[in-house]
């Protein structure tokens, strides 16, 4: 079963049509295929239906009024489903592809970032970042020669020995 990428910016498709999942739903559609349906998904509807019940205590009783629910229709290949409409709204925009699926936001913030983030930085716009260490009068060349004159002959200075 392929899904059908909808490009609204070339078709007849406008926002009113899209709803937005507010809730995890499950919906067992026309064909009786059941379909889980995930918050912040946005599916292209096909209609409104509204349903009418009798409640199941009364069912020969003349006073009482039938539970009325409003649905959306999604149809996903020739498929209908009937989303509740107090589990889904229409934002009247197009959510990107990780605003809708939030394992993707989250692989996209914490994933797929590159191991050398300076140097990706340095090659981008040519400049080194903070590194969070204030190299003030080549601090790292101080280390250095400070490391170097601390040796004597493979013996450090201050190095006090066990004379037992």
């Amino acid at each position: 079963m392929k899904k059908a990428n909808y490009d609204i910016e070339n078709s007849t498709i406008t926002l009113d049509q899209v709803i937005t999942i507010l809730y995890q739903i499950f919906v067992i559609g026309s064909l009786g295929t059941r379909k889980s349906f995930i918050p912040f998904k946005q599916y292209v509807i096909c209609g409104e239906t509204t349903v009418s019940t009798q409640p199941d205590e009364c069912t020969d009783c003349e006073d009482r009024l039938p539970y009325i629910s409003e649905y959306w229709k999604v149809c996903i290949d020739s498929e209908e489903f009937l989303i509740p409409k107090a589990y889904a709204t229409i934002e009247g925009y197009i959510r990107t592809e990780s605003e809708q699926d939030l394992r993707k936001l989250w692989e996209k913030l914490y994933v797929n970032q590159p191991r050398d983030y300076k140097k990706m930085i340095k090659d981008i716009t040519g400049r080194d970042i903070n590194t969070g260490n204030t190299d003030i009068a080549n601090q790292e060349l101080y280390k250095e020669i400070q490391r170097i004159k601390g040796k004597n002959n493979g013996r450090q200075y201050f190095q006090v020995e066990n004379t037992d």
